[in-house]
């Protein structure tokens, strides 16, 4: 249903704005349109579209990347994976308060979470798929951590391999990889 949802969103967007370029064709290009539409109304001073996606995909990833689900992670762990951002605290306030992207969890103020399972999802999928590329050896150390906690990853292993199809010429993936990773969600 949700991305019944976003799609429905992009279609009301486009038609009050075509200047924004066509629908996305894509699960993975939908979640990223998905974080541009919220982003649009921003402020000059405001991180642009480009800077706002990086830092989610590289949050998404921290979030997801011990138990390859969603998890609530401390704020100075995620400052600290958001130094190359130039204002880590800033971004993580913007995502946070503006975006809403992330939200502070119930009792222990200090960790963030991704407001959506889904979303978080896709874009540590999308930070693998660009940071892996084609490292057949970066695959194959993830592919034999993935293995023990298979069963909790499913969200996640579904979210890679679409980002892996949609993605596999862009970023010269192994033909082999989008393979493997349907292997391992069955």
């Amino acid at each position: 249903m949700l991305l019944v949802k976003l799609y429905v969103e992009q279609m009301v967007v486009r038609k009050e704005h075509p200047e924004r370029g066509r629908l996305p064709d894509s699960i993975p290009d939908l979640f990223l349109s998905y974080l541009n539409t919220l982003n649009a109304n921003r402020q000059p001073e405001d991180p642009d579209d480009y800077t706002v996606r990086q830092s989610a995909k590289t949050i998404a990833w921290e979030s997801l990347r011990q138990q390859y689900h969603p998890i609530a992670v401390r704020e100075d762990l995620l400052r600290a994976a958001l130094e190359k951002s130039g204002n880590p605290s800033e971004m993580l306030r913007y995502l946070t308060e503006k975006l809403q992207i992330l939200q502070r969890t119930e009792g222990l103020l200090e960790f963030l979470q991704f407001s959506l399972d889904p979303v978080a999802e896709f874009l540590a999928a999308l930070h693998l798929v660009e940071h892996n590329g084609e490292n057949e050896e970066a695959w194959e150390n993830l592919f034999q951590n993935l293995q023990p906690s298979r069963d909790g990853a499913r969200g996640f292993l579904l979210a890679l391999h679409d980002c892996c199809i949609a993605k596999r010429t862009e970023y010269n993936l192994p033909v082999s990889i989008p393979l493997k990773v349907a292997a391992l969600t069955g």
